[in-house]
């Protein structure tokens, strides 16, 4: 993943806490990482673009999963 030491360390605690088989939304992201909106909106878009999540439909607007495992 590219980005900067911050942005790796909020999404390895997030996928830690989280894991890869619950969905998420922006309101566990703050409070897994302690962002506000605005970067915790620009992590969001990092890791969709690294394709490390994807959203996810039937679990309400704005949902996502990740989509790498620890294995």
């Amino acid at each position: 993943m590219e980005g900067n030491a911050n942005t790796k360390e909020n999404t390895r605690l997030l996928f830690e806490k989280i894991g890869n088989n619950r969905a998420f939304g922006r309101k566990e992201i703050m409070m897994v990482t302690g962002l506000t909106i605005s970067p915790e909106g620009t992590l969001i878009h990092k890791l969709l673009d690294e394709k490390l999540i994807v959203p996810v439909e039937g679990k309400g607007k704005g949902k996502y999963m990740f989509t790498i495992s620890m294995d």
